[in-house]
């Protein structure tokens, strides 16, 4: 056992592998860089720290401006004159939903499975955001379904009252 620790002690073993220890800790610092910069620019850390994942499950603080800014871009279609700016809307709104309801523990593929376990004490527009669901659907599967910029603010309405009621906003 003495014999291999001296050997590999050696000074000649040790400096034939000066080459590579330098190429090893090249390599290191690198890595370790890259593995900062990831984490400095990824949401990681949000969750990582009890504080910022109950915020995150809240919808509070970070995520919360992010949300409004999102929203606020979807209201912003219906100023536009054309008609498929206020189907996109529509469609913009229910898939916010759909994100929203999904983070909040509902579980389901689509927003109507996710909609039927919703219980009423928690939204109480529950009658009101099936139709504006309906709507969404006549919309994506209907290719001529008309939809009037009274109708469109009426259901980006009904969808703002509702994370309103979930204290999204």
């Amino acid at each position: 056992m003495n014999e291999v620790i001296s050997q590999i002690t050696s000074t000649e073993l040790q400096q034939r592998l000066l080459f590579l220890k330098i190429i090893f800790l090249t390599l290191s610092s690198v890595l370790i860089g890259y593995i900062i910069y990831f984490i400095r620019h990824s949401n990681w850390w949000e969750f990582f720290f009890p504080k910022y994942s109950v915020q995150a499950f809240l919808f509070k603080g970070f995520e919360k401006r992010r949300m409004v800014r999102t929203w606020e871009r979807t209201k912003k279609r219906l100023e536009a004159k054309i008609a498929s700016e206020y189907k996109l809307a529509v469609i913009e709104a229910d898939s916010f939903l759909n994100n929203v309801l999904g983070r909040m523990g509902y579980s389901g593929e689509s927003l109507g499975e996710r909609l039927k376990k919703v219980p009423d004490n928690v939204l109480p527009n529950l009658e009101d955001v099936w139709g504006a669901h309906k709507i969404r659907n006549n919309i994506v599967h209907d290719p001529g379904y008309r939809l009037t910029q009274k109708k469109a603010k009426e259901v980006i309405g009904i969808y703002e009252k509702t994370f309103k009621n979930l204290e999204i906003f």
